[in-house]
C-alpha cells in the first residue's frame, strides 16, 4: 500500500491556501482538490496491507501527545511538476517528523521542507519561490493517515485513520 501521514490544516486555512493557486487555470495543470490540501510528515511507498493495524499502534503513541500546529506560510512557487505553499520552519513539526520515522523504523529524513502542494504540471517549471506578504498563521487540528492510490487523473487518496491533536 502506498500511504502517508500529513497534517490536515483547518477550514480556514484552506480558503486561504486556494486563494494562492496560481491562475489562470490551463490545461497545462490542475489544482489540488480542497480535501486533498495537507502537509506530508512521513511517506510510505510500499507498505504490506497486512501490516496496517500495526502501523495505526506506531503511530498511536507520538500523534496522540502531538500539538495542533500554527504554522506561517513564508512564500509560494513551482517546484519541478508542483506548486507549493512553503511553511516557516519549526521545530516541534521537524521533532513530530523525526519521532514519526522512527516509529516505523525508518531514518529521519536529512532535511524537511514544510510545504503544501496547491496544483500540480504535466511539464516541469522551475521559479524562483514568491515571498508572500506575511501570510496568516494556518492552523493545522488534525493529523491523518492516508491511502494514497495513483490514477491517471491523479492521485486519489482515502483516510485510514485520523488522530485529532491536542490543543
Amino acid at each position: 500500500m502506498r500511504l502517508f501521514v500529513a497534517l490536515k490544516p483547518a477550514d480556514e486555512a484552506v480558503e486561504w491556501l486556494l486563494a494562492q493557486c496560481p491562475r489562470p487555470f490551463s490545461s497545462n495543470f490542475r489544482p489540488t482538490p480542497p480535501e486533498y490540501l495537507h502537509l506530508t510528515l512521513l511517506f510510505l511507498k510500499r507498505w504490506p496491507s497486512s501490516e496496517v493495524e500495526a502501523l495505526f499502534q506506531c503511530l498511536e503513541g507520538p500523534l496522540r501527545t502531538a500539538q495542533a500546529f500554527w504554522l506561517t506560510p513564508i512564500s509560494k512557487g513551482w517546484h519541478h511538476y508542483t506548486f507549493w505553499v512553503y511553511m516557516q520552519p519549526d521545530a516541534r513539526l521537524e521533532a513530530l517528523v523525526t519521532t514519526l520515522h522512527r516509529a516505523v523504523g525508518l531514518w529521519p529524513p536529512n532535511s524537511f521542507l514544510p510545504h503544501i502542494t496547491l496544483a500540480r504540471r504535466r511539464q516541469p517549471l522551475w521559479e524562483k519561490p514568491l515571498p508572500l506578504t506575511m501570510g496568516p498563521a494556518l492552523f493545522f487540528p488534525e493529523a491523518v493517515l492516508y491511502e494514497s492510490r495513483l490514477h491517471p487523473t491523479g492521485a486519489q487518496y482515502e483516510a485510514l485513520k485520523r488522530y485529532r491533536l491536542s490543543g
